[in-house]
């Protein structure tokens, strides 16, 4: 009875039990019934403190598997600060394990926390995780924060590591941006043909290229781009939307006002892509659905101070003189220094025969 007492207690997880266990053993030895070799009890007790270990630690086990299971339900549900929060506890538990630090740096990363997040990064590659994967999404993160010369070491990085298969699109395709920015149309083509020739069917590197053509003044060659972008995701509002601009620079109005409605029918809520509808209306002179799309697109951002201007011109093309006025106004709230605003508001002043004022 008193052995049977004694491996219940070690086995058991409470604190309490555990340390009782030593005075069971001092019964033991004062009791006169006991025939037990004290030996053996020793080894019983070390072979009882192991099981209750392997216990404990099947329970510790048990909880990280649990955790990692939810966090990635969460990474996959676009809870991102659920996930940010459930890496953050395995990092605890597990704090060499270099994908814990990689998913909460994604995770961080489409929250915007973008130091947080090349904190996240750094770490994983100090763990030894080398790997082409870290060095791309680090980049993305210094590319958020327009460290164009960090993005772009980390892209190289990534690209030296694989420029096959896999993170190597994204990682051309980086690079490609970062010439977009700069300006430098013709590397920014360069690079995302690099990319179409790692993954021919990858949609977005089409989209920056036309995207890049476009600026370079090749629609045409852009249009093409854009196209192959749609057949291969066809719900490309970023594509209908590139294509569109290439045909209003072609005067092809009517054309992309039909890209333009299928751009805003993908994402109803780009105000970008209203306003440019809202541009090629009054290129067809079509002022009242221009006034229309001028002011969803304030709906949906009453910062855009071009929208605020071009609704006040359509107003004047209507001869609605006072509610183009108004519009300017809108447009002084943002900034005073924006010029096209004044010239506007000039030449409004002018139709509307107030010649004084269009002066001043």
């Amino acid at each position: 009875m008193v052995i049977a007492t004694l491996i219940v207690r070690l086995l058991s997880p409470s604190p309490y039990y555990f340390a009782s266990s030593i005075l069971t053993i001092s019964e033991a030895k004062q009791s006169n019934n006991l025939t037990i070799n004290f030996f053996k009890m020793k080894q019983l007790i070390y072979y009882s403190i192991f099981a209750f270990c392997i216990i404990v630690l099947a329970g510790c086990s048990a909880d990280i598997a649990e955790l990692k299971k939810d966090a990635k339900v969460a990474m996959k549900g676009k809870d991102y600060e659920q996930a940010e929060k459930l890496y953050g506890r395995l990092i605890k538990k597990e704090n060499k394990k270099p994908l814990h630090y990689y998913y909460r740096g994604k995770a961080r990363l489409e929250l915007e926390k973008y130091e947080d997040a090349i904190d996240d990064f750094t770490k994983g590659i100090a763990l030894g995780n080398d790997v082409d994967s870290f060095f791309v999404e680090r980049g993305k993160a210094y590319y958020a924060l327009d460290n164009y010369e960090k993005a772009e070491k980390d892209f190289n990085k990534a690209l030296q590591i694989n420029d096959v298969v896999g993170t190597a699109t994204v990682a051309y395709c980086g690079r490609a941006l970062i010439h977009y920015e700069k300006m430098e149309f013709e590397y920014a083509v360069f690079n995302y043909n690099a990319a179409i020739k790692v993954d021919a069917k990858n949609h977005i590197a089409y989209n920056g290229r036309g995207m890049s053509k476009m600026k370079m003044g090749y629609y045409e060659p852009a249009i093409m781009d854009f196209e192959l972008a749609i057949a291969f995701t066809n719900k490309n509002a970023y594509a209908y939307n590139g294509r569109a601009r290439c045909y209003h620079k072609l005067a092809e109005y009517d054309e992309a006002i039909m890209d333009y409605d299928k751009a805003v029918k993908y994402e109803p809520t780009n105000s970008r892509y209203v306003y440019n509808r809202g541009i090629t209306y009054q290129s067809l002179n079509k002022h009242n659905e221009a006034v229309k799309d001028f002011e969803k697109a304030l709906d949906l951002d009453d910062e855009n101070i071009q929208a605020w201007v071009e609704l006040g011109n359509s107003f004047a093309d209507l001869k609605r003189f006072e509610s183009a006025m108004k519009a300017f106004d809108g447009a002084m709230k943002i900034s005073k220094k924006y010029p096209y605003t004044h010239y506007s508001k000039g030449t409004t002043y002018y139709k509307w025969g107030k010649s004084s004022a269009a002066i001043t």
